[in-house]
């Protein structure tokens, strides 16, 4: 029995050694990997920016919570204006931002080596900005705050609720207006209260809600608020999540940030018309606190243009300086027209529905049997508009109506043939016959023709020296589009090939959902409709440098009147879009 146990004791005396040596290995692999570039090489992985904006001509030290497997990186911002470099500290970056930039989104990408993140959301605005400070959860303990402000929020817990102290006028219209879920990707379906503020007695206040908004933006609030009375006013924010639960309790997190803005000067909400020609132009502004007749210009594409800009609809910014707010418009081909009896097809209408009942209608002439396509855009652009659509005859009977272009789309789509040569009418209502100030919508009508779109299935591409990367860009194509597409990449850095590829349409296939979601809710990077597909090869010769930079794929019919199309991604935010600047790392 002593023999039996002491061959036992040498069997676990030479496991433990063979464990010991195992782990001594591994441990040593660990510092070797460690010295030769610390962890596992990765692209970085950012979930969201804190804060996620600056003033312009300030700058705000920013945290990007995520994955960092190495230190620094990069920041690449999609348009001039905007800057960010790396802190000594992981996840932390020193944000410039010039003091002429344009307000309005940038879109950042983190990179290194090994790849880049997806694209986050940088807001830059005319009003100067701020911290919450905690506690401020109680009626009698807001934060004090002037109402001429952007305060970088965030709902860090269960439970929480922000309030923030303004002192109004009697007659001063106050904006409130909060950006968190529909840009920033926050997952909070947001609340805001206004409320009157009443001391009962010396450290006994009470708050009298007297205007609330749950969804204005998508699943985002806004309030403009009048006080009939000179005094103090809590504005008050709270959130359920995006994605209902059981939970029945105010919910909160890291990443429930959001930017809230208050002013009692001017904010701009809308301009019409929604869309503006490639040269310079004037829109009139639409919200609270503006002047009669408030106007802006647009500059000509051609003083914003950059060697990434995509030829078809690219954006422009309608802003002014002493104003809070900046809208996107794109840039269209069409005539662009603000009311008005009588159109000539194609073009592009802009429209606000101010009264309840109220229906725009708007004469264009046509041919027969030649079909026109009329698309209205209002959800998809942040609006309560629930816009229908209506073909009248001349004796005014209705020949064709649309609601909702599909279950999680909310802006309708109509194609009309017409019975005979003749003047038709088009008609624009909400279908609960609202009215109001933010009733807008933009409608574009134009004949029936072929056409066709690209999509990337991704938008961070990596690419070895020696190795050829395949990049599948999907097409589709619609009412009998049969001329070839030569499909191509641009901007593409120095050593680095992609052959143009020539794809040969066969048939139609479904185009791809761009509209902003039932509720403003997104469906996330999901696939487009499936469909025909190209590959193009990417090669990098020994000359090329290692690095990232930002391209664009584009697509050209052959004929003499070429189409172009840029091929876009998803953002994966309720109400962004789509984006057209991929990435493209050489290791």
């Amino acid at each position: 029995m002593k023999h039996r146990f002491a061959q036992m004791e040498t069997e676990i005396n030479l496991c433990f050694i063979r464990v010991s040596s195992v782990a001594k290995f591994f441990s040593f692999v660990s510092i070797v990997c460690y010295g030769l570039g610390g962890a596992v090489a990765a692209p970085p992985k950012v979930n969201h920016l804190f804060p996620a904006g600056c003033q312009r001509g300030q700058s705000v030290v920013v945290t990007a919570a995520g994955d960092f497997a190495t230190w620094s990186v990069q920041v690449w911002a999609d348009r001039e204006g905007v800057s960010l470099e790396a802190e000594k500290d992981k996840g932390k970056f020193k944000a410039e931002v010039a003091a002429d930039a344009v307000p309005g989104i940038y879109w950042l990408r983190f990179y290194n080596g090994d790849g880049a993140s997806v694209l986050k959301p940088f807001i830059v605005g005319t009003l100067s900005e701020l911290s919450e400070t905690e506690p401020n959860d109680a009626a009698d303990k807001p934060q004090a705050v002037e109402p001429r402000v952007v305060v970088n929020g965030k709902l860090g817990k269960t439970g929480d609720v922000d309030g923030y102290r303004v002192e109004l006028e009697a007659g001063q219209t106050l904006v409130a207006s909060l950006a968190a879920n529909s840009v920033l990707g926050s997952p909070l379906d947001a609340v805001l209260q206004v409320c009157e503020v009443v001391e009962r007695s010396p450290g006994a206040v009470e708050a009298f809600v007297v205007n609330q908004n749950h969804d204005a933006i998508g699943l985002d609030p806004q309030i403009t608020f009048t006080a009939h009375k000179a005094g103090s006013y809590l504005v008050r924010v709270f959130a359920f999540p995006a994605t209902p639960d059981s939970s029945i309790r105010f919910a909160g997190g890291d990443d429930y940030i959001y930017r809230l803005t208050l002013t009692i000067d001017a904010f701009i909400d809308h301009v019409l018309p929604l869309a503006t020609p490639r040269e310079e132009s004037q829109v009139s502004l639409g919200g609270w606190n503006l002047q009669g007749g408030a106007t802006t210009i647009i500059p000509p594409l051609s003083a914003e243009a950059s060697a990434l800009t995509p030829p078809d609809r690219p954006l422009a910014w309608a802003w002014r300086s002493n104003a809070a707010g900046a809208i996107a418009i794109p840039r269209v081909e069409y005539a662009t027209v603000v009311g008005g009896q009588e159109i000539v097809v194609p073009a592009v209408v802009s429209g606000r529905l101010e009264v309840p009942r109220q229906a725009d209608q708007f004469t264009f002439a046509a041919k027969k049997n030649e079909k026109v396509r009329i698309r209205v855009a209002a959800k998809a652009l942040g609006f309560p508009t629930d816009a229908v659509i209506a073909i009248l005859d001349d004796a005014g009977k209705t020949l064709a109506e649309a609601d909702d272009a599909g279950r999680d789309d909310r802006d309708p789509q109509l194609d009309f043939t017409p019975p005979a040569d003749g003047k038709y009418v088009v008609q624009v209502r909400d279908l609960a016959n609202r009215g109001g100030e933010r009733m807008v919508y933009r409608m574009s009508i134009e004949p029936v023709q072929p056409d066709f779109a690209l999509t990337l299935t991704s938008d961070s591409l990596v690419l070895e020296k020696g190795k050829p990367l395949e990049v599948t860009v999907n097409v589709v194509v619609r009412d009998g589009l049969r001329q070839p597409i030569e499909i191509r990449a641009i901007g593409l850095p120095a050593g680095v090939t992609a052959e143009p590829v020539r794809f040969e349409p066969s048939g139609d296939s479904p185009m791809p959902d761009t509209s902003g979601g039932r509720r403003g809710k997104g469906r996330g990077n999901a696939p487009q409709p499936s469909g025909p597909s190209v590959k193009l090869i990417f090669k990098a010769d020994a000359a090329a440098m290692a690095g990232g930079a930002a391209i664009r794929i584009e697509g050209r019919t052959s004929d003499a009147s070429a189409l172009v199309r840029t091929a876009r991604f998803p953002l994966n935010l309720p109400l962004a879009g789509l984006h057209h600047a991929a990435w493209l790392t050489v290791k």
